[in-house]
C-alpha cells in the first residue's frame, strides 16, 4: 500500500508544478476577518477534505457536511461548506484520495496530511500551493484554545517545527495529547476464576496468557491469550503489541541510539529481533491467534475473539474503556456485569519499568491551499470547533443547544466535525487529569486545572461517583435507558480517567523520546519501501514463514533498499557523522 502511495505521490508531483498557478476558487469580494472568532459580513465558502470517523453514524438526515456543527458555523460565522468540491473519505483510502485529488488538481481548500503521507506536504510547499500561515495562524487563535496553548508545556516553535520552511509556516499542527501509549488490558474476572495474580513481567504475561488458552475461562474452544491485529501500520495504540517490544528495549519505526554514538532505525536494532523471537514463540504456543495473519483488520480480530469471550488480554491506550463499555457485543460491560477489563503497566522491562516512546509532535498538518480565498475562515472554524467540543466554551449558547440537540442525540463530535486535523492537544493534559482524579478520590473536593476540558471533568466526577455513589448495581438490574448515560460516564470515567491515567503517576512509568523525529530527503524517497519491507518481514518472522536465522539478511536488505541513505542523513542532521 505504501509503495502504491509513493507512485501516486510521484505522479502528483509531476502535475503539481504545472498546476501551481491554477485554482478552482474565484477571488472573493467578501471582506477579510482579522480578529479571532469573528463572523464574516457575507457568506464565505470553504471546501474540505475530511477523513471519516470509522464506525461513526450520523443523525437521521445529516451527513459529514450537513449537520449541527456545519449549521453552527454557517449561522454564527457565515462560514459555509462548499460541498461540491469537498470529500469525506474512509481512513483506509483517505491518503490515496488526497493524492488523487493532488494529481488531478482538485484539492479542496483545506485537508489533513498525516505523517505517512508527508511527502505531499513537501511537494505542495515547493510548488507554491500552500498558504503561508506564519502571521495568520498565531494571530487568529482565540478563546479557550489560545488559553490552553499559552498554558501548555509545548512551545509554538516546537509545535510548528515540521511545517516550517525557511522560517515560514505552511500548516497547522496540534501536537499529540501525550501519554497515548498502549498498555495491557486484562480480564480481571478471568484471573479471579483461575486464582491468578495480575502479571507484570514478560514471563508472567506469557504464563497467564497460556493459562487462558489452556483453561478457556470464557468457555470458548477457540480461546487465545492475546488479541493482536495484523496490520502493523494501522495498529496505532489499539490491539497492537508494542509493549512487548518496550519490555526488551526495542522501538521499531523509531530512530534510537545504537550504543556506539550513532543513531539507527529501531526496526533493524538487535533488540527488535529479540522481541520478534518472543512473539514467534507465542504464536507457536497459541497465545496469539494463528489466523490473525489472514484477518482484514483489527475489527475482525475484535469480532472474532474479544466480542465472543475468547480473548483475555489486549493492548490498547487509556481510552480503551469506550469500546469495552459498549463495543464488544454481548461481552461489553454495558450488557454483561461479569466482564471486567483492568489496565496494567505490563510487561515491565528487566528494571521493572514500563518505558514507551513518546511523541509530542510528529510530521503531520492541516494545510490550507494558497488559492483559498479566506484561509482565516478555516482557522476560525477549527478554533470554534475545538472551543466548543473540547472546552465546552459555548454550551450555554441557546443556538448551540438548538442546533446541536439532534446531532448530539444520535452521534458525536468526531463523526460530525467538518475539520478534525491539526486540533491542538496539550501534551501534559493526561497527567493533569490523573492528578485531579486522584486528588478528588482522596479529598472529595474538585480542583481542576483550567486545561482540563469540561468533558474530562464530567468523567472525573463519574469516576468519583463510580466509587462513592455507583449507579452500576441499578443499571445491571434494570438497564433503564434513563440511566444509560450516567452508567457510561461512571464506568468510562473510572477506568479511563482514573485507573488508566493514574498509572502514569507511578515510578514504574517512564516515557522516553526518539533520538530523531522528522523526515529526511532519503526517507521521503525510500521510506515507503522500507516500511513495507519491515511490515512484511515482521509478520513473516512472527509466523515462522521466515526463520529468524535470516535476521541479518533482512537487516542487510533494509540498508540496501535505502536505509543506509536515510540513516546517514539522520546522523548528519544530528552531527553524529
Amino acid at each position: 500500500m505504501k509503495s502504491k502511495m509513493m507512485v501516486l505521490l510521484t505522479f502528483a508531483a509531476v502535475l503539481l508544478v504545472a498546476l501551481a498557478a491554477c485554482s478552482r476558487n474565484e477571488e472573493s469580494n467578501v471582506a477579510r476577518v482579522t480578529t479571532p472568532l469573528t463572523a464574516f459580513d457575507e457568506p464565505v465558502y470553504i471546501s474540505i477534505g475530511r477523513e471519516a470517523n470509522p464506525g461513526g453514524t450520523f443523525a437521521p438526515g445529516e451527513s459529514a457536511f450537513d449537520n449541527g456543527y456545519t449549521r453552527l458555523l454557517a449561522e454564527k460565522f457565515n462560514i459555509h461548506i462548499d460541498v461540491e468540491n469537498s470529500f469525506d473519505a474512509d481512513g483506509a483510502v483517505y491518503a490515496q484520495t488526497v493524492a488523487l485529488h493532488a494529481a488531478a488538481g482538485t484539492l479542496p481548500d483545506t485537508f489533513f496530511i498525516d505523517s505517512g503521507n508527508f511527502l505531499l506536504f513537501t511537494q505542495l510547499q515547493q510548488a507554491g500551493r500552500l498558504a503561508d500561515l506564519t502571521d495568520l495562524w498565531p494571530s487568529m487563535i482565540g478563546g479557550r484554545t489560545r488559553e490552553a496553548m499559552e498554558q501548555s508545556a509545548i512551545t509554538f516553535e516546537e509545535l510548528s517545527q515540521f511545517v516550517t520552511v525557511d522560517g515560514r509556516i505552511y500548516g497547522i499542527t496540534g501536537g499529540r495529547s501525550g501519554f497515548g501509549t498502549s498498555m495491557m488490558w486484562i480480564r480481571q474476572d478471568w484471573l479471579d476464576e483461575l486464582n491468578m495474580p495480575i502479571p507484570r513481567t514478560l514471563d508472567e504475561v506469557a504464563a497467564t496468557a497460556q493459562a487462558f488458552v489452556e483453561h478457556q475461562p470464557g468457555g470458548q474452544a477457540n480461546t487465545i491469550g492475546i488479541a493482536m491485529q495484523p496490520n502493523w501500520f494501522a495498529m496505532g495504540e489499539w490491539l497492537n503489541i508494542t509493549p512487548v517490544f518496550y519490555a526488551l528495549g526495542a522501538y521499531p519505526f523509531e530512530w534510537v541510539e545504537d550504543g556506539n554514538g550513532r543513531v539507527i532505525n529501531g526496526s533493524v536494532a538487535p533488540q527488535t529481533r529479540d522481541a520478534l523471537a518472543v512473539l514467534h514463540d507465542w504464536y507457536e504456543r497459541g497465545i496469539l491467534a494463528r489466523d490473525f495473519l489472514v484477518m482484514a483488520s483489527g475489527d475482525e480480530v475484535r469480532d472474532t475473539y474479544v466480542s465472543t469471550n475468547a480473548a483475555g488480554i489486549l493492548f490498547s491506550a487509556w481510552w480503551q474503556p469506550w469500546p469495552s463499555w459498549d463495543g464488544h457485543g454481548p461481552y461489553s460491560r454495558s450488557s454483561n456485569p461479569d466482564v471486567n477489563w483492568v489496565p496494567v503497566l505490563a510487561p515491565l522491562n528487566n528494571q521493572n519499568q514500563f518505558v514507551p516512546m513518546s511523541h509530542r509532535v510528529v510530521p503531520e498538518a492541516q494545510v490550507i491551499l494558497s488559492s483559498a480565498s479566506h484561509p482565516e475562515a478555516v482557522i476560525i472554524a477549527m478554533n470554534y470547533l475545538l472551543d466548543l467540543s473540547t472546552f465546552g466554551a459555548f454550551d450555554d449558547d441557546p443556538n448551540v443547544v438548538r442546533l446541536l440537540s439532534e446531532t448530539r442525540a444520535h452521534s458525536d463530535t468526531r463523526t460530525n466535525a467538518p475539520i478534525r486535523g491539526g486540533i491542538f492537544n496539550s501534551p501534559d493534559v493526561r497527567l493533569l487529569i490523573a492528578q485531579a482524579a486522584t486528588d478528588l478520590m482522596r479529598t472529595g473536593t474538585a480542583n481542576f486545572d483550567p486545561r482540563i476540558d469540561d468533558f474530562s471533568q464530567q468523567h472525573i466526577w463519574g469516576a468519583y461517583n463510580f466509587v462513592n455513589n455507583s449507579i452500576m448495581p441499578r443499571w445491571d438490574a434494570n438497564q433503564s435507558e434513563a440511566d444509560a448515560e450516567e452508567a457510561g460516564v461512571q464506568y468510562i470515567g473510572y477506568k479511563a480517567f482514573y485507573r488508566a491515567p493514574s498509572l502514569f503517576l507511578t515510578p514504574e512509568f517512564r516515557e522516553i523520546s526518539p533520538s530523531f523525529v522528522g523526515v529526511t530527503d532519503g526517507w521521503l524517497e525510500f521510506g515507503g519501501t522500507l516500511d513495507d519491507m519491515v511490515n512484511t518481514a515482521f509478520i513473516q518472522f512472527i509466523a515462522g514463514v521466515r526463520p529468524l536465522s535470516e535476521w541479518d539478511a533482512f537487516v542487510a536488505e533494509w540498508y540496501r533498499a535505502g536505509g543506509d541513505v536515510a540513516t546517514s542523513e539522520v546522523n548528519d542532521a544530528l552531527g553524529r557523522e
